[in-house]
């Protein structure tokens, strides 16, 4: 049973390792805060690569967590999954909201705001914000030039198109 006094602490799970359906289930109720999701970026011999079906596994954990009735950080800067997630019917009417880091696609994340779901910005600090930066940029090189185009842009840019999006 969770202790009432830690209700708003929450976790993180990654989706790219193999046992995070099997965590979520063994979850149960030894959290009653948000459970964060996110893909997963740091090195580990279990880790699925970045996939259709690393993509499929996250959408596994989303589904699985919102059955639990968890609250839900979906924490991505992959627009085709949040697309999915968004125009899902198991969804809807859960507690979900999307988080991405500051400057990174504020458009995808203004436009899901105005569908009405909830949403966060979330930037990195201590002492390894900076290698946590890197690590975002690596994971899709295009967030260089969008970063740069926010950066130089008054109205927070993001007017570079390109095939990811």
């Amino acid at each position: 049973m969770v202790s009432n006094a830690f209700k708003n602490v929450g976790i993180t799970l990654q989706a790219y390792l193999e046992r995070t359906l099997d965590d979520i289930q063994a979850l149960g109720n030894y959290t009653s805060g948000r459970v964060r999701l996110v893909k997963g970026v740091y090195d580990e011999e279990e880790a699925m690569s970045r996939s259709i079906a690393l993509n499929r596994h996250y959408l596994a954990c989303i589904y699985a967590l919102v059955e639990q009735g968890k609250k839900v950080n979906a924490a991505t800067h992959d627009i085709a999954l949040l697309d999915e997630i968004e125009k899902d019917a198991k969804i809807c009417g859960a507690d979900i909201t999307f988080e991405m880091l500051h400057g990174i696609t504020p458009k995808h994340l203004h436009r899901i705001k105005a569908k009405g779901f909830s949403s966060a910005i979330y930037i990195a600090f201590g002492k390894e914000w900076y290698v946590h930066f890197l690590h975002r940029l690596a994971e899709h090189p295009p967030n260089i030039l969008l970063a740069a185009e926010d950066i130089c842009s008054p109205q927070g840019g993001n007017a570079i198109q390109h095939p990811y999006f």
